[in-house]
């Protein structure tokens, strides 16, 4: 009946918790949805489902039929008309990139790499085009499309009844809203440290960070990976600021922290 496989358990006359998973990009999706009756809970889920694939199917780079591949592919040959939601996104990140001293760089998977590869992508917002001035530009947005997805079912949330609950995915890219079932707020168990946790009540919680063997993150100053393993979270109102401030932290120098704190004052918070 769902595209989805989920549990649903009444607690008593008028408290439940629905729990749904599925795959999307790329990873595994997570919802807990508090206190709504059972079809109402997966409608509600089928719709942020819908709203995360409608995302990924634009936003992945990885699919050559993705609106951001076509970009890739033809960019450096001529101007390219997007959408004015890819638009205002990559926007966005480029603006990212000046606000953390250039620690958030979605053009860091170019080939070959070179200082300020941002500087060549074009971004006209009088068209509604981009253009890349030199080949081997690639964007990626891998590093923040997940927040973005994230903010699209808080709005999705905030149309509904359901005002308690815990939108998941990969663990990496967390939205709490309200409390659990149990008491006030959510827990979260921090990735990658040791069992340490966090209470969480209209936030997001993202974290960056390479793991054991898989050395993930690039230094946009050199275009090496880093090696650390150590993770980088941060706690944030919306789910776009957590991935560029946990993706440009992770990768900062001490010049960078200090710039993207007094960029970012009093919207972010360490975990």
């Amino acid at each position: 009946m769902y595209p989805f496989p989920h549990l649903y358990k009444r607690l008593d006359a008028r408290h439940s918790i629905c729990y749904v998973w599925f795959e999307a990009m790329h990873t595994r999706v997570d919802m807990a949805l508090c206190h709504l009756p059972e079809a109402q809970a997966c409608g509600l889920a089928a719709a942020m489902r819908d709203e995360i694939l409608r995302i990924a199917r634009f936003a992945d780079r990885f699919n050559p039929e993705s609106e951001l591949s076509r970009l890739n592919r033809e960019a450096s040959r001529h101007e390219i008309k997007l959408s004015a939601e890819l638009h205002a996104i990559i926007s966005h990140c480029m603006d990212c990139h000046r606000r953390t001293a250039g620690a958030f760089d979605i053009t860091v998977q170019s080939t070959p790499h070179i200082p300020h590869t941002i500087d060549h992508v074009l971004c006209n917002p009088h068209t509604g085009t981009i253009r890349f001035t030199r080949p081997g530009v690639t964007i990626d947005l891998c590093g923040y499309i997940k927040g973005y997805a994230l903010d699209q079912v808080h709005r999705l949330l905030k149309q509904s009844p359901c005002s308690d609950a815990l939108i998941s995915l990969g663990n990496s890219s967390v939205l709490a809203c309200g409390n659990h079932p149990g008491g006030q707020g959510w827990p979260i168990v921090l990735p990658g440290q040791a069992g340490r946790s966090v209470t969480l009540s209209g936030q997001c919680l993202t974290t960056s960070g390479n793991t054991e063997g898989h050395y993930h993150l690039i230094d946009p100053c050199t275009g090496h990976a880093t090696s650390s393993t150590i993770p980088t979270s941060v706690i944030t109102p919306d789910g776009s600021t957590g991935e560029v401030l946990s993706t440009a932290l992770a990768v900062a120098d001490e010049a960078q922290r200090q710039f993207i704190a007094r960029s970012f004052q009093g919207q972010f918070s360490l975990a």
